[in-house]
């Protein structure tokens, strides 16, 4: 059991901060396939992988989107300011 949960953490930290593939992140874990790896995640959290990576690239997808957003704005602020 503790190296199941080990290896599912490690997953899960992967997932959040990497841009490995799901293949990728399964080689890491130490798991012999990405199908067993989706099992193991789903009994563990409750939650299918394919949505759990959705939900991180609509995470970063978003997080970027606001990036450029407030890039923009401050750009434009910046130049207001220049011809007043």
């Amino acid at each position: 059991a503790y190296l199941s949960n080990w290896r599912l953490q490690k997953a899960l930290a992967l997932l959040d901060t990497s841009q490995l593939s799901v293949q990728q992140i399964a080689d890491k874990s130490g798991y012999q396939s990405p199908s067993a790896f989706a099992r193991a995640f789903s009994g563990k959290f409750g939650a299918r992988l394919a949505i759990t990576v959705d939900k991180r690239y609509k995470k970063r997808f978003t997080i970027h989107i606001v990036s450029q957003c407030v890039q923009v704005v401050r750009a434009l602020c910046s130049y207001i300011d220049k011809s007043y």
